[in-house]
């Protein structure tokens, strides 16, 4: 499936164009196990996500996409990529998404909407149709947080993940820090690769830049006193392991 844009010539809609999505539905009604391969320059509405076996996100590749796009689709390579935005389920449910393009705001205020993509009020929510950081491989791992300790100010978070599989892969752990209930951001990401059957240690380092918001009597984003969140997780809406932090002068410490 594909969407055109470019320069002098952006999207007016996070639709497919044409009759694309009834296209797929109709494919998918004769075999569930169809993969959708979008060939798009950014997120798109899934109406027929649920109907199909597998989405692989290609978005505009170079001249080696036909070599590439086989290889992943018959098993030779891994789609060891995250997601780097948000599919949201509805477009209202993004920031400015109440409104079409034939409306220019004439002021943009942004503070007022608390967050874009993964952040976005709407997103949170009603939740993604894919989650950002969210992706599938060939295999499937799982991540233990054994401990978490803090040392020169910095918080270290010691993880162990297991491959369940018969083949290599590599497992991307996300590290999210939420301050004062805000919207969690992404603070850190962290790729382990492991071998078919086997377990292997890693470490994730968060510094108190993780919770450094903007402040205006500095002029500068600094980082914010007082006691915040930090969770590790596959994805954005994964609940993952969640625990808590303090943050002073730009120190972080653990209790």
């Amino acid at each position: 499936m594909n969407q055109a844009s470019g320069e002098g010539m952006d999207r007016d809609s996070l639709a497919l164009p044409g009759d694309q999505d009834e296209l797929v539905a109709r494919v998918a009604a004769a075999n569930p196990r169809t993969i959708v391969v979008l060939n798009t320059p950014g997120a798109v509405l899934l109406p027929w996500l649920d109907e199909v076996g597998a989405v692989l996100q290609a978005w505009y590749p170079g001249e080696r996409f036909g070599a590439a796009l086989a290889a992943v689709l018959f098993g030779d390579a891994e789609p060891g990529g995250r997601l780097p935005l948000t599919f949201p389920r509805e477009r209202a449910h993004l920031p400015g998404g109440d409104h079409g393009p034939e409306i220019v705001a004439a002021t943009l205020d942004y503070d007022a909407d608390g967050g874009i993509g993964y952040r976005a009020p709407g997103v949170r929510r009603h939740g993604a149709a894919v989650p950002f950081g969210f992706g599938l491989g060939y295999v499937q791992t799982s991540c233990e947080v054994e401990r978490v300790e803090a040392a020169d100010g910095r918080v270290v978070v010691h993880l162990a993940v297991a491959n369940g599989g018969t083949r290599d892969t590599v497992h991307v752990a996300q590290v999210y820090a939420r301050v004062a209930g805000a919207a969690p951001e992404l603070a850190a990401v962290a790729r382990v690769r492991v071998a078919a059957g086997r377990r292997v240690a890693a470490r994730v380092e968060i510094g108190a830049e993780a919770f450094a918001r903007w402040d205006a009597a500095v002029g500068r984003r600094a980082p914010v006193d007082g006691r915040h969140l930090l969770r590790v997780a596959s994805h954005a809406e994964d609940p993952g392991f969640e625990f808590e932090v303090s943050c002073q002068e730009g120190l972080l410490a653990v209790d």
